[in-house]
């Protein structure tokens, strides 16, 4: 675009049925204002946007069908909305394209909504989340009140990883065919209390934001953050136990060679030969290859 990035906006409701042009409205907005950026994209969905419009298409009524390797997408209608509105000839037609239409997009972001959809997830995971994401306990906020917030995915709140839901069927019925992706394993926490079901965490997989119950989204980085700094610990843990990741197992220095093959040699004379002493050095440029 001659204006640098254009925007496609593709949403399956009316304009006013959005929860942004529900709570900015069409509202003009200073450049001080805190919600400047929320008032002005209800703006370019209603079809107000001014000069920044040239920059943005709204597509209303349409639903992301589906995306190719080649960056090429297909929207679609979305059928039995509504046409009317409350902003009168302000808001754009459902739509003024034919349907369905292609896109050809570098980059797409597709918001999941109030509601996702998890059931791509594998069925032994699927099965660990609540049946009914009101029934959790909600996330405590930072003045100390409960968020009126589903919590679709339960997550340790020190390392955010995902945690089994108590209220979840058994699974017992599962597949042996059907595995979990590779680096996700379940891990149980121990429990101090009797008869209670400690949770299971499955280690390796993360939940952020509104899965866990956070919709506000400048606390998203947070969430963020934390799973990157948990993710980084478990690693520095991981290389500590892990014998291959030390200097002088994997890269032998000099001094060291010697003094193992020193210290070899006065507790067993026999491996000053020369063919034992060969054995130490292959021995040692297998390590380092490693």
């Amino acid at each position: 675009h001659p204006l640098g990035v254009h925007v496609t906006h593709v949403f399956r409701t009316l304009p006013e049925a959005t929860k942004v042009v529900k709570m900015f409205g069409t509202s003009t907005s200073g450049a001080d204002d805190f919600y400047a950026a929320e008032k002005n994209l209800a703006r370019l969905m209603c079809g107000l946007g001014g000069e920044a419009s040239d920059r943005y298409t709204a597509l209303p009524q349409t639903s992301l069908r589906s995306i190719d390797p080649s960056g090429l997408c297909i929207v679609d209608e979305v059928k039995g909305q509504s046409s009317s509105s409350e902003y009168g000839s302000s808001t754009p037609p459902p739509h003024t394209m034919t349907m369905p239409m292609t896109l050809p997009c570098d980059y797409v972001a597709v918001l999941i909504g109030s509601s996702p959809d998890l059931s791509f997830l594998p069925p032994q995971l699927l099965n660990g989340l609540p049946v009914d994401p009101h029934v959790l306990p909600p996330p405590i906020r930072l003045n100390g009140s409960p968020s009126s917030q589903p919590v679709f995915v339960p997550v340790n709140p020190a390392t955010f990883e995902v945690l089994q839901s108590r209220a979840a069927p058994q699974t017992q019925n599962i597949e042996p065919a059907q595995e979990m992706p590779r680096g996700i394993e379940p891990v149980t926490a121990p429990h101090s209390e009797k008869n209670i079901t400690p949770p299971q965490t499955w280690h390796g997989l993360h939940a952020m934001g509104p899965l866990r119950g956070d919709n506000f989204v400048r606390y998203v980085i947070g969430d963020a953050y934390g799973i990157l700094r948990h993710l980084e610990q478990t690693q520095t843990q991981e290389e500590r136990l892990r014998p291959e990741f030390s200097d002088q197992s994997v890269y032998p220095t000099h001094d060291s060679h010697e003094r193992t093959t020193e210290s070899s040699s006065s507790s067993s004379p026999s491996l000053t030969s020369p063919e034992k002493a060969s054995t130490v050095q292959e021995t040692g440029h297998q390590c380092k290859s490693m």
